[in-house]
């Protein structure tokens, strides 16, 4: 059977200061000649996948926004996907403008900065971005980034948000985001539609290395966790998970010459 790597970026595939993933480079261009599908699962959006998918010349598939969107190449056709500008795409999560309407209510009482509540220049400030990418992050489709200054008021703002809104902890950020979405349910569809596209089954691998990567890493018929950069494990309690000997992408890079060699 076909395999098929889902990852996250942020501290998996990509180094949790630098951004890079050279220490994977070895990796990729083993999956490349192997022709075996790598498909981005993360909280950043279309438009930052898409700027990274030209530097590692990926043309598959890609999972948006904590499992909010699945967009495909023109090209590929399926009954459960739609029109979305440049690609095909299955949503499954519900627009930013909902959740911002949803959450204008509750943001003085818990103190929490969204994303759209940044400028520019702060969001590159908060996350290291560059200016330009940056304004990629800004430009969500689905879900909404935020500080939540005081930990504390976390259990509460989730009674008050109304049943369609969930909250997720990303390696930054918290998200709001729909409940009817998470990284597991966009992995398991996206797997369904390659295996309707080319008529045969798919070993799922996941790798990720946050609690917003627990329902991915959950699904995959492999999972592999991701340690931080102080060498320790999210507490996700994956049955049978693999453990990646090193942080990021050289930890990334080992585990899959591992499994496809």
């Amino acid at each position: 059977m076909k395999y098929i790597i889902f990852t996250d970026l942020d501290g998996t595939l990509l180094d949790h200061d630098s951004y890079s993933f050279k220490e994977a480079k070895e990796a990729l261009r083993l999956l490349q000649h192997k022709g075996i599908a790598l498909v981005i699962n993360t909280s950043k959006t279309k438009g930052e996948v898409l700027c990274l998918r030209e530097e590692l010349e990926n043309s598959n598939a890609f999972i948006v926004e904590n499992g909010a969107g699945v967009f495909f190449p023109k090209s590929v056709h399926h009954p459960r996907l739609e029109d979305f500008g440049d690609f095909h795409a299955l949503v499954l999560g519900i627009k930013r403008q909902e959740i911002l309407k949803i959450t204008d209510p509750l943001q003085e009482k818990f103190g929490f900065t969204r994303f759209s509540d940044m400028s520019l220049v702060e969001v590159a400030t908060v996350t290291g971005l560059s200016l330009e990418d940056a304004r990629n992050a800004k430009q969500r489709d689905f879900t909404e980034p935020f500080i939540l200054e005081d930990r504390t008021k976390l259990p509460q703002l989730e009674t008050e948000l109304p049943e369609t809104i969930a909250i997720t902890e990303g390696g930054r950020f918290f998200h709001f985001i729909s409940k009817a979405q998470d990284k597991g349910k966009a992995l398991l569809e996206t797997q369904k539609i390659y295996e309707d596209l080319s008529q045969e089954k798919c070993i799922s691998v996941a790798l990720g290395d946050g609690k917003n990567d627990h329902s991915m890493l959950e699904v995959a018929n492999k999972a592999v966790l991701i340690p931080k950069p102080d060498g320790s494990y999210e507490n996700l309690d994956i049955k049978d998970a693999i453990h990646a000997p090193f942080p990021g992408p050289k930890g990334w890079n080992e585990v899959i010459k591992r499994l496809i060699e």
